[in-house]
């Protein structure tokens, strides 16, 4: 039997054999909560803590949708939303936007004057809006992408934007275009404050490739994790896996120019999804592997199936690692 639990911004999916013990739940933990939504299926997908003890969300809604007594009307099936909540609890504006087909909103991120950028699945694209809302630009991954922008970063140093996530066939970002090597490659692009293109890059083999965590670098710069299967090309150079899938980690400098890339793992599956950078100069990524792997001299073996793993490394400073 599968359980779902879920709170305000976090879900989780709890199987049989997954046992935990956790303290009572009071009611005076929780000091706020409210519904959103239209007549189909509506979620949130990725929030970010803004000034004040804010909060902002991005996700989709469909049909005609209140979202905490903002009317929103979706022009597809289901369209993208990005919303502000105070610290009471207070939707201070939510605003919508999409085409006739499917749209939804995956990560959204606070900038250092104040907006948020997000971003969204199949067409892929990063926006900016104010901080009452309003849009300010938006900028399209081009071609024919079938694309999933995963994850979205701010420089919290320039306020230039980082996108990250996967595409098919081709797709285009400012001046370069990029052609797929496999069924899926990953990139990450970068934007500065006022949306003008800085820099892109892709990379991927023969087979299905992922990035699905960007994340600022305190010093500036930017932070990026996925998966690459068996082996790849990113950035002029060959990586080839130890397992048949090992995580990735790449840095970007607030230009969008790679300083470091580099696999790991161990001899089956490592899938890595999650990436922050800390105050003392070091990366953390987050996933799941399979069987056993290996993060430098620390080896670590899974119990049964997909156990997860945490892994801290530091920044290795210098280009094309």
């Amino acid at each position: 039997m599968r359980h779902r639990l879920s709170l305000p911004f976090l879900t989780a999916t709890l199987g049989s054999a997954l046992h935990f013990t956790a303290s009572p739940c009071l009611a005076a933990d929780f000091e706020w909560a409210f519904r959103a939504g239209g007549e189909g299926n509506d979620k949130i997908r990725g929030a970010a803590a803004g000034d004040n003890g804010s909060v902002y969300v991005t996700g989709e809604v469909s049909g005609n949708a209140d979202f905490g007594g903002k009317a929103l009307k979706s022009a597809g099936n289901l369209d993208f939303v990005v919303a502000k909540i105070n610290a009471r609890g207070k939707v201070l504006w939510a605003s919508r936007a999409g085409g006739p087909q499917i749209d939804r909103g995956y990560g959204v991120s606070p900038t250092p004057d104040g907006g948020n950028s997000s971003s969204r699945i199949q067409d892929i694209f990063v926006a900016k809006f104010d901080r009452s809302g309003k849009l300010l630009w938006r900028r399209d991954g081009g071609g024919a992408a079938d694309g999933l922008a995963t994850s979205v970063a701010i420089d919290p140093r320039t306020g230039a934007v980082c996108i990250a996530g996967m595409f098919k066939a081709t797709a285009k970002f400012g001046s370069r275009e990029f052609a797929t090597r496999g069924a899926h490659d990953f990139y990450m692009a970068t934007f500065d404050k006022d949306g003008a293109f800085l820099a892109a890059h892709h990379g991927g083999g023969s087979e299905t490739d992922y990035a699905l965590g960007a994340a600022p670098l305190p010093n500036g710069g930017f932070a990026i994790t996925g998966e690459l299967s068996t082996a790849g090309e990113f950035n002029g150079r060959t990586h080839t896996c130890v397992g048949t899938r090992d995580a990735t980690r790449a840095t970007l400098d607030s230009s969008g120019a790679v300083t470091s890339f580099s696999l790991a793992g161990g001899t089956d599956h490592d899938l890595s999804y999650a990436i922050a950078g800390t105050t003392d100069n070091a990366i953390v990524i987050s996933g799941a592997f399979r069987k056993q792997t290996r993060f430098g001299a620390h080896e670590l073996t899974a119990k049964s199936g997909n156990d997860i793993f945490v892994a801290k490394a530091r920044v290795r400073s210098g280009r094309n690692k």
